[in-house]
């Protein structure tokens, strides 16, 4: 008979241990802020598999709000760009050096196609 004795959300599981002497038992705080608590669980067979299991789990987890940071910067620094690029298309800029960096994001020039004349080059001292 399977009995649910305890229901967590993984959001709210802080720590995870082993009992380092008995391999069939393990223990959890959870709770959330300011109400926390340690659960202590004994399992039938050795715990291992199963802490390893929340591992992976919590793991995985990490990684997909990775991601997603990683995803919202990428949206941010993307919307940033064509920020800039709106700009200088409404204030109609007609500097090279702009309309150069603009090419380079991957936009059509400003003024045309580019030509030598609207490249600056940079010199560098060895």
């Amino acid at each position: 008979m399977n009995v649910l004795l305890h229901l967590h959300s993984v959001h709210e599981i802080s720590y995870i241990a082993k009992d380092t002497r008995d391999h069939r038992a393990f223990g959890y705080v959870c709770g959330k802020e300011g109400h926390h608590r340690f659960v202590a669980i004994k399992t039938g067979q050795s715990a291992e598999p199963l802490i390893l299991d929340l591992r992976d789990l919590f793991t995985l987890i990490y990684d997909i709000k990775q991601r997603e940071e990683m995803e919202k910067k990428s949206q941010k620094d993307k919307q940033c760009e064509q920020a800039v690029y709106q700009t200088i298309l409404e204030d109609e800029v007609e500097d090279p050096v702009y309309q150069y960096i603009v090419f380079e994001a991957g936009h059509e020039p400003l003024g045309g196609p580019q030509t030598e004349e609207s490249v600056y080059q940079v010199g560098f001292s060895r």
